[in-house]
């Protein structure tokens, strides 16, 4: 399979195989690059491979064969992470800013109850605390999608970010009140 084009534009090569073989590990054909200089990787056994194409695909699609491919890297990477945790990821963004504690949105419904994902969320953070051994801070998350959907709405790929940055500003409001 040929990333290199994918890996340099995207997110580098590492995250770009990632993003499409699901953070597996990777077996090198005997000669790794072909005869146009590409870098050939095949999946180890048992990984899942997403099929991505910018130009046929859709990301109403599964992504599961060359004939149903998705349209974006990051629809195939959601689809890869399948609500689990990108360690990966997390562990050299801790490495690189070193921060002393995390702030994680806690889902609740308008009455103040339990969403169905907090458990989720829960578990998330034990894992978190453990992984890291820095204290989390959660903040009651209701309505910061519709918030950041509002901030967003000129650049809707940013809409994750703008979410994190309305939970943030949530626990430093919370934090300030005597």
């Amino acid at each position: 399979m040929r990333i290199q084009t994918l890996a340099s534009r995207y997110i580098g090569g590492v995250f770009a195989a990632a993003a499409l073989f699901g953070a597996a590990t990777f077996a090198y054909a005997s000669d790794p690059t072909d005869e146009a200089g590409w870098t050939v990787l095949s999946p180890a056994a048992g990984a899942q491979t997403i099929y991505v194409s910018s130009s046929t695909g859709s990301d109403t699609n599964n992504g599961l064969s060359a004939a149903s491919p998705v349209k974006s890297l990051t629809r195939g990477y959601n689809l890869l992470r399948d609500g689990q945790p990108d360690w990966l990821a997390l562990t050299k963004l801790f490495e690189e800013y070193a921060p002393k504690a995390f702030v994680v949105g806690m889902p609740t419904n308008a009455d103040d109850s339990k969403h169905p994902l907090a458990a989720r969320v829960a578990r998330f953070c034990n894992q978190l605390r453990g992984r890291y051994r820095v204290p989390i801070e959660t903040v009651n998350e209701f309505l910061s999608s519709v918030e950041a959907q509002s901030r967003a709405h000129q650049d809707p790929s940013r809409l994750d970010a703008v979410a994190a940055q309305v939970i943030l500003e949530t626990w430093l409001n919370e934090v300030r009140r005597p």
